[in-house]
């Protein structure tokens, strides 16, 4: 008895020397599910370099040295171009419709320096090169205002103590110097610095300097972070739904970081203002929300793995009680029971396959038996296969209701608090007046793959404007059309609209996310720089007269090609079909050879022969036959 009180009272002690660990390693680190908190984060946006030209690049030492020795994001992607929509998107979650380098294009919008003064967190944005705080416009040849996304908020630019925290990036020296260096702070090299204007080299040379200074500092080596990042490369490159700016550099520099460190999950600037956000335990802006701008967690310690490593020395105590365990051991016999039952299930499936190959063996021999009757009736109509191209396609965002994305090239279905809908609005003309729509299909190609491709709903409204909104878009109250599963990067999705495409007219239809999935889709819209996978309605059919050609601006009608098979045979069949037989009687022989080549008998063919000619042509049909 007072053995085993002893012993208990040894665990007792180690169990409380292990918290004690515990709790001094560091509430600093990062847990397996949350960010640091972070006692200061830098940012720094350097201009228009793809990855490939950085990373392995003899005139980037410096920053292949950080790379090798802190975190380096090797899938992180630029929104969009130009630079514009990128700088907004770090601190506003969004692009809100941008699409130039405008100077004009102010944004009445929630942003970080809400979030910041509303948690009592203090910011400053360095310009390098701007003139005095709170300045706007362009000066000279180095500083550009579409570099600075601050001044485009409106409740930052009409707000003087706001605005007098952008500042020249001299006041960052005197900053570091009296230590007086706020939580966030936001660098803008100017154009020559940043690679913009000058060389990589030169951008590299700078960032040596400047980053050496933060690396010095107590602000940074007191558990801050450094974000180093590009705006946007040179491709189209993408990821996460609505990033396609190019793949770049984004460097993650902190103590409280994994050293040498790479990581190959996909991310974009969403994913960096997510970071910080969660960081704080601020409210997730716009697409910062999305459950596609994963936060960079993986790049941070995980505390666990530390005090266990240097605690299982003191275990040895505990190995005393594992003579108690030996009953549990003799429950691994009651699973081998149940093994068995998954033996005998697996021993019928090899029978179903069997049964079932053998009933796809008879329906081949009914399609040679159904395509005769099917050719007397396509003598008396055209077959005809048309494509056309949107005359609207867009998406809206709740994130920002008021902004307009119909020049972005995604159509975007996001469901959850920054839901996102798109709209495709089709012109159909030329259709002949009686003509037949067999079929009608919507395709779209992915640009951004799911695990789900989105519910497909008809419009009544067709005459909405490209320019729509989240305030300003177009009822859904039609049917459901088709909820798509998961979709892979860049294939072609079929949507079946037979139901409500019946011939020349106007049709709309709504792409959405299901309820309560965030993992979006992306498709391409006709902004895409391929017009090959622009949406499409393809129409198939059928009229006694030919259609009339495609409406003017329809140049994809080639691009119906994948549906020709199908159409094949029937308009191939008439022009056989309309030379008759009497003017060449060699003729039917040659057709009806390959219809009976694989019956060894020749009285088979007449009987399929005659039903088709009078019996005056049938007559000559049959002469021919004995000769040889």
């Amino acid at each position: 008895m007072l053995r085993s009180r002893l012993r208990l009272i040894a665990i007792a002690l180690c169990l409380a020397l292990l918290s004690v660990y515990v709790g001094a390693v560091g509430p600093s680190l990062a847990t397996n599910n949350s960010i640091p908190a972070f006692s200061h984060v830098f940012e720094i946006v350097m201009e228009n370099h793809e990855a490939s030209s950085i990373i392995g690049s003899s005139s980037a030492p410096y920053m292949n040295s950080l790379a090798q020795k802190y975190g380096l994001a090797t899938n992180y992607y630029g929104i969009r171009h130009p630079s514009l929509p990128n700088y907004l998107a770090l601190i506003g979650g969004d692009t809100f419709g941008i699409t130039s380098d405008c100077t004009t294009c102010f944004v009445n919008a929630p942003n970080l320096v809400d979030q910041f003064e509303g948690a009592g967190k203090s910011w400053k944005a360095y310009m390098e090169s701007m003139p005095k705080p709170c300045y706007i416009g362009d000066s000279g040849s180095l500083y550009r205002q579409k570099h600075n996304p601050f001044i485009y908020f409106d409740n930052i630019r009409k707000n003087t103590v706001r605005c007098n925290n952008i500042v020249p990036l001299t006041q960052f020296d005197t900053d570091l110097q009296n230590q007086t260096v706020p939580d966030y702070v936001w660098i803008t090299p100017n154009m020559c610095n940043d690679m913009h204007d000058c060389s990589v080299s030169t951008g590299d040379t700078w960032l040596k300097t400047w980053v050496g200074k933060i690396l010095a500092s107590p602000a940074w080596q007191q558990n801050g972070v450094l974000f180093i990042t590009f705006d946007e490369g040179s491709t189209n490159a993408g990821c996460c739904i609505v990033a396609a700016g190019g793949k770049i550099v984004t460097l993650v520099i902190s103590p409280l970081g994994k050293p040498s460190y790479q990581s190959s999950i996909a991310y974009d600037h969403y994913s960096l203002l997510r970071t910080i956000e969660e960081a704080w335990g601020l409210p997730l802006l716009a697409n910062a929300g999305c459950d596609c701008s994963a936060s960079m967690l993986d790049f941070f310690r995980s505390a666990p793995s530390t005090p266990t490593a240097t605690a299982t020395p003191t275990e040895p105590p505990t190995a005393t009680a594992t003579p108690t365990e030996p009953p549990t051991a003799t429950a691994t016999p009651t699973s081998l029971p149940l093994e068995t039952p998954t033996a005998a299930i697996t021993s019928t499936i090899p029978l179903t396959p069997t049964e079932t190959i053998t009933p796809t063996l008879t329906p081949t021999i009914t399609p040679t038996e159904t395509m005769t009757p099917t050719i007397p009736p396509v003598n008396s109509s055209t077959a005809f296969s048309m494509t056309f191209s949107p005359r609207a396609d867009a998406y809206v965002s709740q994130g920002s209701p008021d902004s307009s994305y119909a020049l972005d090239s995604q159509l975007l279905a996001v469901a959850g608090s920054a839901e996102k809908r798109s709209f495709i609005c089709f012109t159909v003309a030329g259709l002949p007046e009686d003509a037949q729509v067999t079929s009608a299909k919507l395709r779209l190609t992915v640009v951004n793959a799911s695990s789900a491709g989105g519910q497909v709903y008809s419009l009544s409204d067709t005459s909405w404007p490209e320019a729509i909104t989240w305030q300003t878009q177009p009822a859904i109250d039609g049917p459901q059309l088709a909820e798509l599963g998961p979709v892979a990067l860049n294939s072609v999705v079929e949507i079946d609209v037979s139901a409500v495409v019946k011939g020349n007219g106007a049709y709309s239809f709504a792409i959405v996310s299901p309820a309560g999935n965030q993992n979006g889709v992306g498709y391409a819209s006709q902004q895409n720089t391929e017009p090959a996978r622009w949406p499409q309605l393809l129409i198939d059919g059928q009229s006694p007269t030919a259609p009339a050609d495609p409406p003017p601006g329809d140049p994809n009608v080639p691009t119906a090609s994948p549906a020709a098979p199908e159409n094949l045979t029937p308009t191939e069949l008439p022009s056989d079909d309309a030379n008759p037989a009497p003017t060449d009687p060699t003729a039917p022989d040659a057709s009806a050879t390959p219809a009976v080549e694989p019956a060894p008998l020749d009285a088979s063919a007449t009987p399929a022969v005659e039903p088709a000619p009078p019996d005056a042509s049938a007559t000559p049909a049959v002469e021919p036959a004995p000769q040889p």
